[in-house]
């Protein structure tokens, strides 16, 4: 197990937005990204989403929503997707700044539904779907609140979960858990400290992590069901991914569009100074799968998945 956390790699697509922070303070919007099974995704950035065959229920519920449309997706917090084709949660913000979360796990794991219903809606909240029917949620906040996972996640993630909840109270919960490819993992920290261990499947990210300046990590997360696939976001706005490549050049040209929005944004918002901006590409590889092989499934239609509602 390791911790704490990456930069220039030439075996890696990299884009970064440098701009001159002593005028002003950046806060870049959210990117997010999110693994599914059979090759499907999700991702979002500022204005722009990219998806393939992600859960028609998540589609319909959350992003066209038809009973009202101040209550579609505005801004993601959390997504997760899987374990099968139609199941998932997110919780996000809506058209009309509220907080939402809905999720369908009726499939597979009825007990983590059972779990969070109950639960007050906090902003926060995380779930993480692994390989092999293992899950992670996070509601953070002691009044109402806690962990929950399955039994057969990694050994020495549940050690370190359980030894840190007993002995720091700033480890009592997570920002963020990824569970990877054969039983590796990792895990954000609210103070921004990480730990990971890849158990060998991400050679070339725990080289990056090793290099990184600590606390400077936004959100990874890794391929469950793809040995080697990932996705990085850093705070200073630095990209970093191993995607398929049936759809790494979708995702690297929607990375270049929303940096280059954002560095307008922002040159014209500066008042008092000038910002120098420019984009800084490297080279890029994409992993190719082995089975490339899309698989679509037509099924009966599933009932509605619990709404949580507004905050």
């Amino acid at each position: 197990m390791k911790t704490t956390a990456a930069i220039e790699s030439n075996n890696f697509f990299s884009t970064k937005l440098d701009i001159d922070t002593s005028k002003t303070q950046i806060n870049m919007p959210d990117i997010v990204f999110a693994f599914g099974p059979s090759h499907s995704f999700y991702f979002f950035a500022g204005h722009t989403r990219h998806f393939s065959k992600i859960p028609e229920q998540f589609k319909r519920y959350v992003l066209e929503s038809p009973e009202n449309e101040m209550k579609r997706l505005k801004q993601p917090q959390c997504v997760a997707l899987g374990p099968t084709e139609q199941e998932y949660y997110t919780m996000y913000q809506t058209m009309e700044d509220t907080d939402r979360y809905t999720y369908d796990f009726q499939s597979s794991h009825p007990e983590l539904m059972n779990w969070l219903k109950p639960l007050s809606k906090v902003v926060g909240t995380h779930v993480a779907i692994g390989p092999r029917r293992t899950f992670y949620a996070c509601v953070p906040t002691l009044t109402n609140g806690g962990t929950f996972y399955s039994p057969s996640i990694p050994a020495d993630l549940k050690s370190l979960l359980d030894d840190n909840a007993s002995a720091d109270p700033n480890r009592k919960f997570t920002a963020q858990v990824s569970l990877g490819y054969g039983d590796s993992w990792y895990v954000l920290w609210p103070n921004g400290e990480v730990s990971w261990d890849f158990k060998g499947h991400y050679d070339e990210l725990d080289t990056i992590m090793e290099t990184l300046p600590e606390k400077c990590i936004l959100h990874l997360v890794l391929n469950p069901w793809e040995r080697g696939q990932y996705f990085m976001v850093l705070e200073d706005g630095e990209v970093k991914f191993c995607l398929p490549e049936e759809y790494a050049g979708e995702i690297e040209d929607a990375i270049k569009d929303h940096q280059n929005q954002w560095q307008t944004k922002r040159i014209s918002s500066i008042k008092g100074g000038k910002a120098q901006s420019h984009i800084v590409g490297a080279n890029k590889i994409h992993m190719v799968l082995k089975d490339g092989r899309r698989r679509d499934k037509d099924g009966p239609d599933a009932p509605p998945p619990y709404d949580g509602g507004s905050v």
